[in-house]
């Protein structure tokens, strides 16, 4: 009788051994498994912003517009010595100028910018590419009006790329040049849309 006893008491002793072992086990592996790893942190993170990834803003002096670019570009803005209320250029030889002209009553837009082309594309002697008027919609929603064309400058004899945007606020329209070197359009094309996608106004 007492080695029955002893017997079963001892398998009792090994089951519980047997279930602790197994117990601790899977806490074990449950702790191995829910550490993150290292490796894995360090791969989640997000990458460092470089300077050339920075959106930099640019607003003129009355904070009427304000324009919001790629500091890749490498633009500055610089204090206007010809009217401009927005004048930014950049070592790249990419400026972006923007003039405000007083509204003309009962004149539509499109009008306007026919007229502005007609007259403005005269002044370059020699010019090329010159494109039709096509519609934009910028960032609040409003419509606009651009044209584009080639033009050499008359000094250095090197080709431009000139893009006009018309824009039309509450108390003005607002002109937008950009400009730089024709074998920079590659490099620079995107810059049209973002100004017209960045240009906020009233």
């Amino acid at each position: 009788m007492n080695e029955i006893f002893n017997f079963r008491k001892q398998l009792n002793i090994t089951k519980v051994l047997i279930f602790s072992t197994i117990t601790v086990i899977i806490l074990i592996t449950g702790i191995i498994f829910f550490i993150p790893n290292k490796d894995n942190v360090h791969s989640s993170k997000s990458l460092p912003v470089t300077n050339e990834d920075q959106i930099l803003p640019f607003e003129d002096k009355n904070k009427q517009i304000s324009l919001s670019l790629n500091n890749s570009y490498g633009l500055k803005q610089f204090d206007s010595t010809q009217g401009y209320i927005l004048e930014l250029r950049s070592d790249k030889d990419l400026n972006i100028f923007i003039e405000k002209e007083d509204l003309i009553e009962d004149r539509i837009l499109y009008n306007i910018v026919t007229k502005d082309k007609e007259i403005y594309i005269k002044e370059f002697s020699s010019k090329s590419n010159i494109s039709d008027i096509r519609e934009v919609t910028f960032k609040n929603n409003s419509k606009g009006y651009t044209y584009c064309f080639h033009y050499q400058d008359p000094k250095t004899k090197k080709p431009y790329y000139l893009q006009i945007i018309w824009a039309q606020g509450n108390d003005g329209y607002y002109v937008i040049s950009i400009d730089f070197p024709l074998d920079m359009l590659t490099t620079f094309s995107g810059i049209i849309n973002e100004v017209i996608n960045k240009f906020n106004f009233n």
